[in-house]
C-alpha cells in the first residue's frame, strides 16, 4: 500500500499545472510522503522536474532545505540515502538527524538545471553539511559531476563573500552614494 500525497505524485510526474493548483488551494508544500519522508521538492529534485522545482520554489511556504530522513519509515528504508551511504560514507555510521536536502539529491543525480534553479533562490544553503558532515558539492564529486561540484563551490564562496564586513562596507557606501544622488535629482526639480 502506498502513502503518498496528493503533492506527490504530480511532482513526480512532472505535472506542473496540477502543482500549481494544488498550491493555488492551499496545499502544504512541505508535507512529508509517508512512505520516503519526502517533500514535493525533495521529490521534484531527486526527478529532475526543474518547472515542479520553479513551482515549489515560487510559494513561499516551501522549506527548500527540508532534510529528508535516513530512518527507517513503515518498514521502507529510503533507497536514496542508501545509495549515497554507500558510496560516500563507507563504514562510518549516521546519525538519525541526518539526511539529504533536495540540493544535495539534485546534486547527486546530475541534474545541473535543478541545482542551478536551487542555488538562485537565497533560502538554499549550499554549505549545509548533511550525511555525517558531507555537502552537496560533495555528493556531486562522489558520481563525478565536476561541472555541478564546481557551481556549489562558487556559490558557496558567493555567499560568505556577501556575509563578510567588507561586502557590507560596499553595499552601505552604495546606498549612501545612491541616496546622495538622489537628493541631487530632486534638487534640480
Amino acid at each position: 500500500m502506498y502513502h503518498r500525497t496528493a503533492l506527490y505524485w504530480p511532482n513526480v510526474k512532472n505535472h506542473v499545472a496540477v502543482v500549481k493548483t494544488l498550491l493555488q488551494y492551499g496545499a502544504n508544500p512541505n508535507i512529508e510522503d509517508l512512505d520516503t519522508q519526502s517533500t514535493p521538492i525533495n521529490a521534484a529534485a531527486e526527478c529532475g522536474h526543474l518547472h515542479t522545482v520553479d513551482a515549489l520554489l515560487l510559494n513561499e511556504r516551501t522549506d527548500v532545505n527540508h532534510l529528508r530522513s535516513n530512518k527507517k519509515v513503515r518498514g521502507y528504508q529510503d533507497r536514496m540515502v542508501k545509495s549515497v551511504l554507500g558510496p560516500m560514507m563507507g563504514s562510518q555510521k549516521v546519525a538519525k538527524n541526518d539526511g539529504i536536502s533536495p540540493l544535495f539529491i539534485a546534486a547527486y543525480h546530475g541534474y545541473q538545471d535543478v541545482v542551478i534553479r536551487l542555488l538562485a533562490c537565497e533560502k538554499v544553503d549550499p554549505e549545509a553539511r548533511l550525511l555525517g558532515g558531507k555537502t552537496a558539492r560533495d555528493a556531486a564529486l562522489s558520481k563525478g559531476h565536476t561541472g555541478i561540484a564546481h557551481l556549489i563551490e562558487a556559490a558557496e564562496k558567493d555567499r560568505q563573500w556577501k556575509r563578510s564586513d567588507e561586502y557590507k562596507e560596499i553595499q552601505r557606501q552604495a546606498r549612501i552614494a545612491a541616496e546622495t544622488r538622489l537628493k541631487k535629482n530632486e534638487a534640480y526639480l
